[in-house]
């Protein structure tokens, strides 16, 4: 148990193995709280209201804006709002838990907006020194034209920068899954002590 409640956000540049790792931090770290995000778009077949997502009307997300109860929030694809409530956390930080949640650069830069620094520490996921391999992740999982790569490789770039602005910074190494595992673990328990 930590000697006082803290929230660890786990910022990434795309295509970094996210997924995998915060998988894994679920699967294994049972004493952590992970708050589960809201979102207005429909549920998928195999997701579950409460589990996967608060799905919520654009009504409700609307108070919530109004109410002032959202730590971030994004209008994803111009299709749908996603966004994370304060009071979860908050809670799971006054009964001294470790809150680990993902977020991304946009996000990150709300949060800092909202909340004492006192009260979070970061840790960034950086991106594949070789850019090539980057490259190749990417082209593997779909089609993509080169122009849309490039565009995505300069998004790639600017998100990179926010690890001058985290706690910590994990390299990505490809294909060493438990080893950057290991690595964010030993991150989170230095933060938590």
């Amino acid at each position: 148990m930590t000697k006082s409640g803290k929230l660890i956000l786990i910022l990434w540049s795309s295509w970094v193995w996210k997924w995998t790792l915060i998988s894994l931090l679920r699967k294994r770290e049972q004493d952590f709280f992970f708050p589960i995000s809201c979102t207005t778009r429909d549920p998928r077949e195999w997701e579950f209201d409460w589990w996967t997502y608060y799905f919520l009307s654009k009504e409700e997300f609307e108070d919530k804006i109004k109410n002032w109860e959202m730590l971030e929030y994004a209008l994803v694809h111009w299709k749908a709002y996603y966004w994370l409530m304060k009071g979860p956390i908050l809670d799971a930080i006054n009964e001294w838990k470790t809150v680990i949640r993902e977020i991304d650069v946009q996000g990150f830069d709300s949060i800092c907006k909202i909340l004492n620094e006192k009260i979070f520490w970061s840790i960034f996921i950086d991106v594949p020194k070789k850019i090539e391999l980057l490259k190749e992740r990417i082209r593997n999982r779909a089609p993509i034209a080169e122009s849309e790569l490039n565009a995505r490789m300069d998004s790639i770039k600017k998100e990179s920068l926010y690890k001058f602005k985290t706690d910590f910074v994990i390299t990505n190494i490809e294909d060493w899954v438990e080893e950057m595992y290991d690595d964010l673990l030993e991150k989170i328990e230095e933060l938590t002590k």
